[in-house]
């Protein structure tokens, strides 16, 4: 059985640039732009009710809760990377080595030496080409695995990965299709 492998460091950097491939595949557009349009109706009402009933009554506190849920919304992506960081700055290791091992069959992860796991194929829902990278989505439990182009130390490795892709008939589409 043919293997292939790719390997790289996981740095606080790389764990951010994960999250925000993520995002950028994962939320539609069209969602978003409903959702804002909601946040900030939904934040001039709250600004309307608290002009009229000030911060001293129940309906002002809600209304201050309510308007402080729609700022988070649009710091959403600013929050989640500030979360990535404190949770990454509490890891033991700085950066971990992650390796990566591609067959026909399946997909051997090694988190540093801490943690192995082989998935098969089917596991896989789709697999997403990003800007720099991969994002793999696993189906129930839904996780993401991201795995940047330059873990693939030999070039022609991405077009193995790519044909084992295919071969298995994993969805697979590009970042903005």
């Amino acid at each position: 059985m043919k293997t292939y492998k790719a390997q790289y460091q996981l740095t606080k950097d790389e764990a951010i640039s994960a999250a925000k491939q993520h995002r950028k595949t994962n939320l539609r557009k069209s969602t978003a732009t409903t959702v804002n349009i909601m946040a900030v109706l939904l934040g001039v009402l709250a600004l309307f009710i608290i002009s009229l009933e000030g911060l001293t009554s129940f309906i002002g506190l809600n209304c201050l809760l309510i308007l402080a849920v729609c700022l988070s919304w649009f710091f959403r992506h600013e929050i989640e990377d500030w979360v990535v960081g404190v949770i990454y700055a509490r890891r033991t290791n700085e950066s971990a080595l992650i390796k990566w091992e591609f067959s026909e069959e399946d997909i051997q992860i090694d988190f540093d030496s801490l943690v192995s796991t082989t998935m098969k194929w089917k596991l896989i829902q789709e697999i997403v080409e990003a800007e720099d990278g991969f994002i793999i989505y696993t189906k129930k439990p839904h996780y993401f695995f991201w795995l940047p182009l330059s873990a693939f130390v030999i070039q022609d490795n991405i077009y193995h990965f790519k044909r084992i892709i295919s071969s298995n008939n994993v969805k697979f589409k590009l970042k903005d299709s």
